[in-house]
């Protein structure tokens, strides 16, 4: 059986020995150091691992990988330049915060010291490649006055300042290992499984975590996004990861599907809490169980009864969003400062002081490129065709959760390349991931127990169908938006487009004209997120977020495809001729920032229109050159006018009679020189 550690020491064997002809090992030092603390202040040994071989080769670093840090509990990361060089460390980060969530401390389980000094590092300078890496250690809680001792060695050590960090040092492993063996003794239902291909999320999770420790009694968090995104995968990390917080218990309510009324869904929501009285040990008579108001009554007084013993429940699937609304969550729902509560659904946003809303969106592109790689492992050689082709399928898909699971399970099994599979994407679109789904199904290959909804088409479907039957108008805005740039569509633009198209949209509602409420719609219920400033890469006075949010692509793909020609060239039209009208107006009123934003739409869908050889074409570039120009976007600049001059050129050679082309193609010769 191999050797179980609790703490891992990541660090550089270059700092280890600071002066020439220095052999006393700092790291040894140390270690020694925390094992004595440690046996004094609890009576018991810690188990460190700690590599002082150097390794040298990819086999024994995974080796010895395998045997140190898929066991230790915690990891202790010794920052210096050195450090950051080393690729080994780097990838003792990378394995060890898949780790994290196993051992019940999600964000928690690595305590960074910085020995030496690294100017990249405390200046934001670092190598783009070490990005991820660097910001997830700097959002950890790191120990810099070990730059005062460490030239020091050994005999720092001895100082008093120093011991009492060491005996800090220890206390925190003490109590973070403490949190794992709560997280395997807390009681729990049939809860599913975590599947270990569970990647990235960490943002997410601390939201979550921030949203329920607020003290508010009855706070609730509300997890929302689109249908395959990861909800639940995200409630089930936090009750995994954040166990050891719950020793009253982590239990899992399952709540799909539509209601007749507000009493039939608070019924069933309180059976569900009803059924989870034996994994708490609860006794319930057949007197009992035959009034269930009662019996809900009895499993909420086992719970809140004992605020020392904090409890969490994940209440699942939400389709209903009767079972958001105030009163059923006060009546359905144990109360109190100790017991967290949070829901996953589907649903839009609701404005009510009990939900704390954490919303969930597409797969950050290196944790999606991840969770592929944990399913069919890509070859570790820098900037490889595969890794590249891995990056440009998790981008065309979005990030979508559930699609790059298909994707994966389906490489695995055939055994198949990134490179071709990114070949098959781009021939055949999004309805691939539903072909090999079910051809997954067919083949009796599942996609884990964990995925047991439908494949991608069938699960996306039901959605659409909503908002095409309830919500003609947000619908609508949703078929303008896949017209658009997805990760800038202009959210103005879909109001303006509503109300052109039928006047009775833009007519005053209770909070806005209908064409205002119907992209808001999709704003709150996630079908449209909200763009980030990075997302864009700019700055905050030239992006208002409000004006821009970002579609799935999965979601585009699907509604491009079902458009029917008619349909297409009706909208694209419409779009088309307000794209000119915003260009040119732009153009004209140029100095106002509160219209800024509008720039970077168009400037996206300028490069699209490059294929198309026609005047109104050439107008349209010249305008949003014009506007690049102004704010020093000249490479952006330059490729249009560039591209401007080809088109007047061709033009021109189809009808050399015209003097406008010739003139045109002057002025847009001497714009790019």
């Amino acid at each position: 059986m191999p050797q179980e550690y609790d703490l891992f020491i990541s660090y550089a064997h270059k700092d280890d020995y600071g002066n020439p002809g220095d052999d006393v090992s700092r790291i040894l030092a140390i270690k020694a150091a925390i094992e004595r603390e440690y046996y004094e202040m609890t009576g018991q040994e810690v188990r460190i691992f700690l590599d002082q071989t150097g390794i040298l080769t990819g086999s024994q670093w995974r080796e010895s990988l395998l045997t140190g840090l898929k066991s230790s509990k915690m990891m202790l990361a010794v920052l210096s330049e050195n450090y950051f060089a080393s690729t080994y460390c780097k990838r003792e980060w990378e394995h060890y915060i898949d780790t994290e969530l196993d051992m019940a401390l999600p964000g928690e389980g690595i305590t960074p010291i910085y020995v030496l000094p690294f100017i990249e590092f405390d200046n934001d300078t670092i190598d783009v490649r070490l990005k991820r890496w660097v910001r997830d250690l700097k959002r950890r809680q790191i120990d810099v006055d070990w730059q005062k001792w460490w030239p020091e060695g050994q005999a720092a050590l001895e100082r008093d300042d120093v011991k009492k960090r060491l005996r800090d040092l220890t206390s925190n492993v003490n109590h973070r290992l403490s949190l794992y063996e709560a997280r395997n003794t807390s009681p729990t239902n049939q809860m599913p499984q975590l599947t270990r291909h569970f990647k990235g999320r960490r943002k997410e999770l601390h939201e979550l975590r921030q949203s329920l420790v607020k003290g508010q009694i009855g706070a609730i968090a509300a997890v929302n996004g689109i249908a395959g995104i990861g909800k639940t995968e995200l409630a089930l990390a936090y009750a995994w990861g954040y166990g050891g917080h719950y020793p009253g218990g982590r239990f899992y309510l399952n709540m799909p599907g539509k209601f007749d009324n507000a009493s039939q869904a608070l019924e069933k929501l309180q059976q569900q809490f009803v059924d989870i009285a034996a994994w708490k040990g609860i006794e319930l008579n057949d007197a009992e169980r035959q009034q269930p108001s009662v019996a809900f009554a009895k499993v909420c007084r086992a719970f809140t009864l004992h605020p020392d013993e904090p409890a969490m429940f994940i209440v699942d699937n939400i389709d209903d969003a009767v079972l958001l609304q105030p009163d059923i969550l006060q009546q359905g729902l144990p109360r109190g400062a100790h017991i967290d509560i949070l829901l996953t659904t589907r649903c839009a946003k609701l404005q009510q002081d009990r939900l704390d809303w954490v919303s969930v969106d597409a797969l950050e592109t290196e944790d999606g490129v991840d969770l592929l790689d944990s399913y069919a492992p890509i070859p570790e050689v820098p900037q490889d065709a595969e890794w590249k082709a891995a990056y440009r399928i998790v981008e065309r898909l979005g990030g979508h959760a559930l699609a790059l699971n298909i994707v994966g399970v389906y490489l695995r099994w055939k055994e198949d390349s990134y490179v071709r599979f990114e070949q098959y994407l781009i021939a055949e679109g999004i309805e691939l991931v539903s072909q090999i789904g079910t051809e997954l199904q067919a083949g009796n290959v599942g996609i884990g127990s964990e995925y047991q909804e439908k494949v991608l088409a069938q699960l996306l479907e039901p959605t659409l169908q909503h908002w095409r039957e309830t919500e003609p108008a947000a619908f609508r805005a949703l078929q303008y938006a896949a017209l658009c740039p997805p990760d800038l569509v202009p959210l103005p633009w879909l109001t303006e487009l509503l109300i052109e198209e039928q006047l009775e949209w833009g007519r005053d509602q209770r909070g806005g004209t209908m064409a205002i409420q119907a992209v808001n719609l999709l704003v709150a219920s996630r079908m449209l997120a909200p763009v980030r400033k990075q997302q864009a890469g700019l700055t905050a006075e030239t992006i208002d977020d409000s004006n821009l949010a970002r579609m799935h692509r999965v979601y585009q793909d699907i509604l491009l495809k079902e458009l029917t020609e008619a349909t297409w060239q009706e909208l694209q039209n419409r779009l088309n001729q307000l794209v000119d009208r915003r260009a040119e107006w732009l153009r004209e009123h140029w100095g106002g920032s509160e219209f800024a934003w509008e720039i970077w739409p168009l400037r996206e869908l300028a490069f699209s229109r490059f294929d198309e050889r026609d005047y109104r074409t050439v107008i349209l570039l010249d305008h949003i050159a014009n506007i690049l120009q102004h704010v020093g976007q000249l490479a952006d600049c330059k490729r249009i006018c560039i591209q401007n001059n080809e088109i007047l050129q061709a033009l021109g050679n189809v009808s050399p009679e015209n003097a406008d082309y010739r003139r045109d193609l002057s002025v847009s010769y001497e714009r790019l020189g």
